[in-house]
């Protein structure tokens, strides 16, 4: 890396789910980096009521416990230091953040959804819960529903998926990285760091020479002309004629009416400007019907087309 880069993993307990009418009975703060732990800030929190008898079974934090406890005013001003502007992460983190807001404590840095992030890497997972993810990725997670505990473990999930997600091809990350800025979700903030970790070569997979251009590099190789260049419906209907180009490419391709006819729809649409909506059932060939409409104009127009 060109700079170790802190982060913190954050986990509460809680009296409630709602940051207005609920309290933080415990607060755990873990900075780590990619060598491991650099310090904690933990405490449990003495609520103005005592935790219901549903919390105290599923914490194990008992009001007992709790009595002699800080007010969360006593450790507020040490976990905002601790905090700094330091990237947060955890597993539905905004949860936590809002407790925090709630209190008087405002997280400053990037935060990184390990469940989001989860979600990204592990389709198909049956449970995304903590726990669910930690056994996916063979994290040891033997405590639950305990703050410094639920803390650690998102600690180690994060640099597991962070590892996963370093491991794609840098064209992937850059595209990534793009969309999830314009969006504004804070997982660009992470992705920007993996790529000066794996740059992007001309040579990635998935994407041309050209789309490896930075963004106003690639604005100015496509230049629209001032009038726009139609694609006829015949021109597509030609290259999916069962004797067409389309055979000297795809053995078995074989011609099919609907495909003709929403291809043609689509060649229409482009050269008209004008919405289409396409319903059609499955194995017409629903693909190549609009991907070879859309590239004959993006190439006949110099136009992007986004798929």
């Amino acid at each position: 890396m060109t700079a170790r880069c802190r982060y913190v993993a954050l986990d509460t307990e809680t009296t409630g789910l709602n940051p207005e009418e609920h309290e933080l009975i415990e607060v755990s703060a873990i900075a780590f980096d990619l060598e491991g732990i650099l310090g904690e800030c933990n405490s449990l929190v003495r609520p103005d009521r005592q935790p219901s008898y549903q919390i105290e079974r599923l914490t194990g934090i008992r009001a007992a416990d709790l009595e002699t406890a800080p007010r969360f005013s006593a450790v507020a001003a040490e976990l905002r230091d601790f905090l700094g502007d330091s990237a947060v992460v955890g597993h539905s983190v905004n949860f936590d953040i809002a407790f925090l807001d709630r209190a008087g404590v405002h997280a400053t840095g990037p935060a990184f959804d390990t469940f989001e992030l989860a979600q990204l890497l592990l389709p198909g997972l049956a449970d995304y819960s903590l726990r669910g993810v930690a056994e996916r990725l063979a994290v040891d997670f033997p405590l639950r529903h305990r703050a410094r505990a639920d803390a650690d473990a998102a600690r180690s999930v994060f640099l597991a998926l962070r590892g996963r997600l370093g491991a794609l091809p840098g064209s992937m990350l850059w595209e990534m990285e793009r969309y999830a800025a314009a969006a504004d979700w804070s997982l660009a903030a992470l992705l920007r760091e993996l790529l000066t970790e794996t740059p992007v070569r001309e040579g990635d997979a998935g994407l041309t020479a050209d789309l490896l251009a930075p963004p106003d590099e690639l604005a100015k190789s496509l230049s629209p002309g001032a009038v726009r260049r139609p694609v006829a419906a015949a021109e597509t209907q030609a290259l999916l004629d069962g004797a067409g180009r389309l055979t000297q490419y795809i053995a078995a391709f074989e011609q099919r009416p609907e495909q003709d006819a929403m291809a043609a729809a689509v060649a229409t649409a482009f050269t008209d400007s004008r919405h289409l909506v396409v319903e059609a059932g499955t194995g017409i060939g629903k693909s190549l019907a609009y991907l070879l409409p859309a590239a004959l104009h993006a190439r006949r127009n110099q136009e992007r087309v986004v798929i």
